[in-house]
């Protein structure tokens, strides 16, 4: 006859009880610290796989894993939308650049990263017044540099009267450069009036004035247009379809193409 301790059975059943208890109590905080390191070393892998991409010049791999930083990053949440953007420009679509760029200066970056923000964005803007250029659409070029112009003038980065007081140096040079080009399409916009300005000649034929012609006043009123832009206090008040532009580098790692 076999004979059961049931006073022991009842320790054991506690025993193992308590052990449960102690294993799923312990659990908890692994799990936390887990989710912890995941959420703060996140980023710092999520910059190393961007960075192998940008340099590889794998530009689409590097915005698709910017992406990835949106979700969650409540810390610089500014940084997905800024690294996409500079993916971009080196991938040579400047519009959806500028696009990514203005979302990532609406997010406040903080005061060590805003003139890399704003000088890769004015840099995004002043390719597209490029391409006017050269395709001789003079006025819209002068418009779009004055919008980069604009955007770096925002929290000090440049200063437009004098480049000694720019707090960032990429952002001043960038400054200077555009507004070296303004007054360059200014200069062929009056050249071109000039050119235009029909000689007596033209003005009388048989007696009789041609309406056709540009006079006097309508050429002056050419150049006063050209030179309000340029003389501009502030080049970002430039209006265009009844509304005022509002305004608020490339990259440290980026390549020959960015500032």
């Amino acid at each position: 006859m076999i004979n059961l301790d049931l006073n022991k059975l009842d320790q054991d059943k506690i025993r193992k009880q308590k052990r449960k208890k102690l294993l799923l109590i312990s659990i908890a905080p692994c799990i936390i610290l887990l989710v912890l390191g995941v959420f703060f070393l996140r980023p710092a892998i999520t910059m190393m796989l961007y960075n192998m991409n940008y340099s590889g010049k794998n530009y689409k791999g590097a915005e698709s894993v910017a992406d990835t930083q949106n979700f969650l990053n409540i810390i610089e949440p500014y940084i997905a939308d800024y690294q996409i953007g500079t993916a971009m420009i080196q991938d040579g679509d400047y519009a959806g650049a500028e696009q990514k760029l203005i979302s990532s200066l609406e997010q406040d970056p903080d005061e060590e990263n805003v003139c890399k923000v704003r000088t890769n964005l004015a840099y995004s803007i002043e390719k597209q017044a490029d391409k006017l250029s050269s395709e001789e659409n003079y006025s819209d070029a002068i418009i779009k540099y004055s919008e980069a112009v604009g955007y770096l003038s925002g929290d000090n980065c440049a200063d437009q009267q004098d480049s000694s007081k720019g707090s960032d140096e990429q952002a001043q040079k960038a400054m200077d450069r555009d507004k070296k080009k303004i007054k360059d399409l200014v200069e062929k916009l009056n050249s071109q009036a000039d050119d235009n300005k029909p000689s007596d000649e033209d003005k009388y034929h048989d007696g009789q004035y041609n309406d056709a012609e540009v006079t006097d006043d309508e050429l002056q009123q050419m150049q006063n247009n050209s030179m309000q832009i340029i003389n501009s206090e502030l080049y970002g008040k430039i209006m265009k379809d009844g509304s005022s532009y509002s305004y608020q580098r490339c990259d440290d790692y980026g390549g020959d193409h960015c500032y």
